[in-house]
C-alpha cells in the first residue's frame, strides 16, 4: 500500500537507517539532507510512504511540476522492488503522460531492476565533485557575464533538448547567471550556473567545435568560481569521462566519495 504522508515523525528512524548503507543510501540525501527535511514546506514536493503488512518499506520525496508534465524522485529510501513498483504504478495513475527522472545510488539493484522493467533509459554513472574559490587555474580566454549584446548568439548556441532551455534560464535571473567565453565578439562557449545557494551548480555549458581543446571549459568554470565566492560549487560529471574530470581537478574541484549517482528516465508514465 502506498499513501501520501504529511510529516516525518513516525518515519525518521527508517530514513536515518539508510545514511551509511553503501548499497541503498540516497545521493541527494547524502549531499543535502534538507532535501528530505524541507519537503513539507515546498508546494511542488510530495512525500509518499509504502507499507507491506503495516510495516514501512519505502519513503519517497517527489518533485511534481504539472505545468511541465514532469516529475522527479528527489529522495528514494527502499531496499524492496515492491516499493519502487508501487511508486511507479501510483505515478502512472495520477500523472499519466509525465516524464519522470529517478536519481539513485549506482549499487541500488532494486530500483534499477524495476526501472528496467518499465522501459527506463539509463544515463552514465556520475561522480560528484566540489570546489571553492579561488581557483588555481589561470584563464586563457575572456569570460564575462552575459550581456544583451551576446544574447542572440547564446540563444542560438544553447542546448535544446533540456528542461533548462535558454529561455527558461534567462527568465530565472534570481537563480541563474550565464557566463560567456569570447573570441573577439564571437561567443565560443557558455556556462549556465546557479548563484543563490550555499553550494551552487552548473546546469549546462557548451563549447563550439571550432574551439575545442582550448580549455574554454576551464576558463568558464574558474571565472564562475571567482564570482561564486564565498560559496562552494558542485559539479556532476560522468564517471568514465577522464578528460573532463582532469579539467575539473585543474580548476580546483575534488571528488566526493560515496556520492556517485545514476539517473533513469521514464519518458512517458
Amino acid at each position: 500500500m502506498i499513501k501520501q504522508v504529511f510529516d516525518l515523525d513516525e518515519y525518521l528512524g527508517f530514513c536515518e537507517s539508510f545514511k551509511k548503507d553503501s548499497e541503498y543510501s540516497d545521493p541527494h540525501f547524502t549531499y543535502s539532507p534538507d532535501t528530505l527535511y524541507s519537503a513539507f514546506s515546498r508546494s511542488d514536493r510530495s512525500v509518499y510512504a509504502v507499507f507491506d503488512e503495516g510495516k514501512i518499506i519505502g519513503l519517497f520525496v517527489l518533485l511534481i511540476l504539472p505545468e511541465d508534465s514532469y516529475a522527479e524522485m528527489l529522495i528514494g529510501f527502499s531496499k524492496e522492488e515492491k516499493a519502487y513498483s508501487e511508486l511507479i504504478e501510483m505515478m502512472k495513475e495520477k500523472y499519466a503522460g509525465f516524464t519522470m527522472d529517478f536519481v539513485f545510488n549506482p549499487a541500488n539493484r532494486a530500483i534499477r531492476e524495476v526501472l528496467g522493467e518499465n522501459g527506463a533509459l539509463f544515463y552514465p554513472e556520475q561522480v560528484r565533485m566540489v570546489a571553492k574559490a579561488p581557483s588555481p587555474y589561470q584563464p586563457r580566454h575572456r569570460v564575462e557575464l552575459l550581456s544583451e549584446k551576446y544574447e542572440g548568439q547564446y540563444r542560438a548556441m544553447h542546448t535544446v533538448d533540456t528542461y533548462w532551455t535558454a529561455e527558461r534560464v534567462l527568465s530565472a535571473k534570481d537563480r541563474f547567471r550565464v557566463y560567456v567565453a569570447l573570441s573577439g565578439d564571437e561567443v565560443v562557449g557558455y556556462l549556465d550556473v546557479t548563484y543563490c545557494f550555499p553550494k551552487n551548480e552548473p546546469y549546462d555549458f557548451k563549447v563550439k567545435e571550432s574551439h575545442e581543446n582550448e580549455m574554454i571549459e576551464a576558463d568558464l568554470l574558474s571565472y564562475a568560481l571567482k564570482q561564486n565566492q564565498p560559496n562552494k560549487m558542485m559539479y556532476l560529471v560522468d564517471a568514465d569521462n577522464e578528460a573532463e574530470i582532469a579539467i575539473l581537478e585543474a580548476v580546483g574541484f575534488k571528488r566526493i566519495e560515496g556520492q556517485n549517482s545514476v539517473t533513469g528516465t521514464i519518458g512517458c508514465l
